[in-house]
């Protein structure tokens, strides 16, 4: 479906679309059947999302979801803080606290809590400070103030100055409380509104019982919690059945059975920067031009701006791309028209479904349970579903990278859905030489160390941090580095880094990690990764992903200072064998495809397993992994 809601002004378009989104999310709610074949059901509301270009854009449809009685949540909106709720209360609060608190004093006289008009907040400016006036009641001339103003700015004094009295010696749950008790507030809130009440009431109380504080000291913390900016908002009454509003970049991966995809006549920036540098032609400029008011840009500017706009379109269009394709079986687009409005998005659905399938309104829809006539829908046309892309990570670590490069299965389950197969305890393998498997070893064992802790004691050595109680299997490793012939050359090295954390990116992810040693010495870049793993370097398998991840690391580096290195070396630490690990053009393209393959399967989903003589020690060997079992008890 395609709405279009037309309209003199901009503002009064995105109101109407609105609006007739909220009343087709009613009309489709219990009538719409959704599902898979042979378990189709009426559609709830939480069966319904609606998904725009900024959280900006949603916030009118959220205001007519909520008008509408729809049950609604913003997935990674305004925070709780913020709510009108919230700040309200707080302003009484601070208020109470210092009644020469200017701002909390207008936010408050302009609230529900008190209510008075805008006319007569600037009356009382215009005497001067608005504390001072509001102090000063008595001696102002109120018979220019609105009868029902005058009252209530009387009432909240009296009603300021009992409490002021007071605040240091009641809980702030019970301050904010009386100024519920006094005002009809709670009236005026919708469902979500009275939730979001009852936390922050919830919460001061908390704050109170923990630690008995002052009002001005429990202002502070809330200042504080608010610039922390991570509490959510709080959920309606049937939060699991509300529709959800989010933005199209954080509903990449999720799908819903219907989409409302609105304000497509939201374009991007369209201004361009006066200055501007290309790797390639240089710095360009777009020049003043004394005689016009226009500037006129040079060869490279042109060039710049040119590109950008290419890669600024084809965002756009997999943008929108990713907003269809999160719709299961209905999508609903939308968009207000005004004599203005316009964009690439609005101009790809008109071509694309042409002109007679936009329904256009400009009326208001009529009151729910009534017909929508104004509102005509074509008959359905069922498409064939496209293929998913883009579901790759957009950024990943480079272990997982290598671990996915020595089998797609296992670097399934251990990273991509965090599972854990078997505890470290009764996981243990025997490989086929007889050596103890990494996963045997944990702190179960006598005298021994859990692997990952050990690693982290080690790495933490060598880059010179201070470790509380190290474990003396650490000490050892990272004293015996120290001795070796790389150990000694990064100690007489002109330059060295060390833990040293890096982003950079590859084929539309961003690949991140870090690189446990990097020195320049003699002349030479030389780039170590330290193993704690309890393997030789005859072991040629099992060193294979460290060299993969080697090469990247390699890659990183050169992002870094500029040039690849010359040598690099994987260290074992206990045995002291340092394996070289060649950075050749083959290496480097295979590390380079090692990405693509990666970005490759997560956007289909395919993890391949790749049976060989390491399965014998993965941790999901003969259990959620089928290797080593017969193909005829694999099923499918």
């Amino acid at each position: 479906e395609v709405m279009v809601a037309q309209a003199a002004t901009s503002a009064d378009a995105a109101q109407l679309e609105a609006a007739w989104i909220a009343r087709r999310i009613l009309d489709l709610n219990g009538s719409l059947v959704v599902g898979p074949k042979g378990q189709e059901r009426p559609a709830g509301f939480s069966d319904f999302a609606v998904l725009g270009r900024s959280l900006n854009a949603l916030e009118p449809i959220r205001e007519a979801l909520l008008r509408a009685g729809i049950p609604a949540l913003v997935a990674g909106g305004r925070t709780f803080y913020e709510t009108r709720e919230v700040r309200d209360l707080t302003h009484w609060l601070a208020v109470v606290a210092n009644r020469r608190d200017e701002v909390a004093l207008a936010g408050l006289l302009r609230s529900p809590l008190v209510g008075v008009r805008d006319e007569t907040l600037l009356r009382l400016c215009t005497r001067g400070r608005l504390a001072d006036s509001f102090d000063g009641l008595e001696f102002l001339d109120l018979a220019a103030f609105d009868a029902g103003d005058r009252e209530r700015l009387l009432d909240t004094r009296a009603r300021v100055e009992r409490l002021g009295g007071m605040r240091d010696s009641v809980a702030p749950d019970r301050l904010a409380a009386q100024a519920l008790d006094d005002s009809d507030y709670l009236s005026t809130l919708a469902p979500h509104g009275r939730a979001n009440v009852e936390k922050f009431l919830g919460l001061l109380r908390g704050l109170y019982t923990a630690r008995p504080r002052s009002l001005r000291e429990t202002l502070d913390e809330l200042a504080r919690l608010r610039e922390a900016a991570s509490e959510p908002e709080a959920p309606p009454g049937e939060s699991s059945n509300a529709v959800r509003l989010m933005s199209i970049h954080k509903s990449k991966g999720l799908e819903f059975p219907v989409v409302f995809v609105p304000a497509l006549q939201r374009g991007t920036d369209p201004s361009k920067p006066v200055i501007c540098f290309d790797p390639v032609a240089g710095l360009g400029v777009r020049w003043r031009d004394p005689a016009g008011s226009k500037g006129i840009a040079d060869f490279v500017h042109r060039r710049f701006v040119s590109e950008l706009e290419a890669r600024e379109k084809a965002e756009e269009n997999r943008l929108l791309y990713v907003a269809m394709t999160r719709a299961e079986e209905r999508l609903v687009l939308s968009f207000g028209q005004s004599p203005k409005s316009g964009s690439e998005w609005v101009r790809l659905v008109s071509d694309g479904l042409g002109d007679d399938r936009l329904q256009v309104v400009s009326q208001a829809p009529d009151e729910a349970g009534a017909p929508a006539a104004s509102l005509e829908i074509s008959a359905e046309e069922i498409l064939q579903r496209p293929r998913l892309s883009g579901q790759h990570d957009s950024a990943v670590s480079v272990t997982s990278i290598a671990s996915f490069r020595s089998c797609p299965r296992r670097y399934f389950l251990s990273r991509y859905i965090g599972w854990q197969d078997r505890s470290l305890t009764v996981a243990a393998q025997l490989r086929p030489d007889g050596a103890a498997s990494v996963s045997e070893w944990s702190e179960t064992d006598a005298g021994e160390i859990d692997p990952s802790e050990l690693g982290t004691q080690v790495h933490a050595l060598l880059a010179g941090e201070e470790v509380p109680n190290p474990h003396p299997d650490a000490v050892t490793l990272a004293a015996a580095f120290h001795k070796t012939e790389l150990g000694q050359r990064a100690a007489r090295a002109a330059r060295v880094g060390r833990e040293s954390a890096f982003l950079f990116a590859m084929d539309d992810m961003v690949l991140r990690g870090q690189i446990d040693l990097w020195f320049e010495e003699g002349g030479e870049l030389v780039l170590v990764d330290y193993k704690t793993d309890r393997m030789t370097a005859a072991e040629d398998q099992r060193l294979e992903p460290y060299r993969l991840q080697l090469r990247l690391y390699a890659l990183a580096l050169e992002k870094l200072l500029g040039r690849l290195p010359d040598q690099g070396f994987l260290h074992l630490l206990r045995t002291g064998e340092s394996v070289p690990v060649h950075f050749s053009p083959a290496g480097l393209e295979e590390a380079r495809l090692a990405v693509t393959e990666f970005r490759q399967a997560q956007d289909r989903l395919e993890f391949p397993l790749h049976e060989g003589k390491h399965c014998s020690w993965c941790e999901f060997y003969k259990g959620l992994c089928r290797a080593g079992t017969p193909l005829l008890e694999r099923g499918h």
